[in-house]
């Protein structure tokens, strides 16, 4: 057996999952297809420029999972300092609204329940509709509300934390094996075996997963594995603004052309105020449903229509990322979980809840 873990993915909640797990004594190892650690949390290369956050960041308040992620991923984290929050747009539930992001109780409950209530609008979910209302009167009349949290960031932005995190693994002695590509999973007596798309083999006694895993074949020893891939779009934009004051993050439900929005000037290598002196670095991120994708115009004119921008405000330098995502439902992946419940761990993370995450993985201690 060549090692006890194999974790599959390197986004912060699989780090997390490898640290925990080593420091439990196992010999654990990562295994990331792209050539940086990361996953959907990466910098990228915008205007010629590499090492710029081109997609929106943040972490919800939340001070048992704070707690937990300093403990988890040690690094520098430091108050967010611009304005954070939500704005819930044309909602059936709740209307046109903006929950500030340090209560943590209110942007939970806003989320949960303009999701789950807007998804029965339109004849999904039904069996939500009894939670979500709960949750809207709880929100509305509830008097208790826990001590606010300000926000927090890594210092030094995404590029230095995903640096940190990668010297972390190697003080730690864990090895990540990047650029390699885990095409097929096989079931062993005693464990998994990894093979990639060069052929080369693995073995452990367990295998992580995580919700952005794609394998092209499951083998099991009592039978085949059907597999269910799903895909997703996202346009990422970075602007050169100019005219324009410093902005926060804004997390939007309801606007067509935006998802996540986020000023990261003060992240910005050298190069970026050389090249264009001062400007604004915004990143927006917009999820590609149907029909033509916005151009970065057009993602400036719905900022300025939500007011994260000024009329004032000019767009001197447009950069679009297209990412593209195919990977195992979560139907799937549960399914392979509850096939190989002592060989398989499958991490239920969303994008947006790297904090919650943390403090839930605290609490299992795997």
């Amino acid at each position: 057996m060549d090692f006890e873990t194999i974790v599959i993915g390197s986004s912060p909640v699989s780090l997390m999952n490898a640290f925990m797990r080593h420091q439990a004594g196992e010999h654990v190892k990562i295994v990331e297809r792209d050539t940086e650690i990361g996953g959907v949390w990466k910098t990228g290369i915008a205007f010629g420029i590499a090492g710029v956050e081109t997609t929106p960041h943040f972490f919800l308040p939340d001070p048992a999972g704070y707690a937990a992620l300093r403990q988890i991923l040690p690094h520098e984290y430091e108050s967010f300092g611009s304005p954070a929050y939500m704005h819930i747009i044309g909602s059936p539930s709740l209307g046109t609204r903006k929950v500030p992001l340090n209560d943590s109780f209110e942007f939970h409950s806003s989320i949960l329940a303009t999701t789950y209530l807007d998804a029965v609008q339109k004849s999904r979910w039904r069996r939500s509709k009894r939670y979500a209302k709960a949750m809207i009167r709880l929100m509305a009349k509830s008097p208790f509300r826990p001590a606010t949290t300000q926000p927090i960031y890594p210092v030094g932005g995404m590029a230095s934390w995903l640096k940190s995190m990668e010297r972390h693994a190697s003080h730690l002695g864990i090895t990540i094996e990047k650029h390699r590509t885990i095409v097929s999973v096989r079931e062993t007596s005693d464990g998994v075996e990894i093979i990639d798309a060069e052929g080369k083999r693995d073995s452990a006694r367990r295998l992580v997963l995580s919700g952005r895993t794609l394998l092209d074949q499951i083998e099991l020893q009592n039978g085949t594995f059907d597999l269910e891939p799903i895909e997703i779009e996202s346009h990422h934009y970075s602007l050169a603004i100019k005219n324009q004051a410093p902005s926060g993050l804004v997390h939007y439900l309801g606007h067509p052309k935006l998802f996540l929005v986020n000023d990261v000037t003060r992240f910005a290598p050298a190069q970026f105020e050389e090249q264009y002196p001062g400007h604004r670095l915004i990143v927006a991120r917009t999820v590609y449903r149907s029909g033509p994708k916005p151009t970065g115009a057009e993602v400036v004119e719905a900022l300025k229509e939500t007011e994260y921008l000024s009329n004032a405000a000019i767009s001197n330098a447009e950069n679009h990322w297209h990412l593209r995502q195919r990977f195992l439902s979560r139907n799937c992946l549960r399914a392979l979980q509850n096939r190989m419940p002592t060989k398989v761990s499958v991490l239920s993370t969303a994008d947006l809840d790297i904090v919650g995450a943390a403090a839930r993985m605290m609490l299992a201690k795997p």
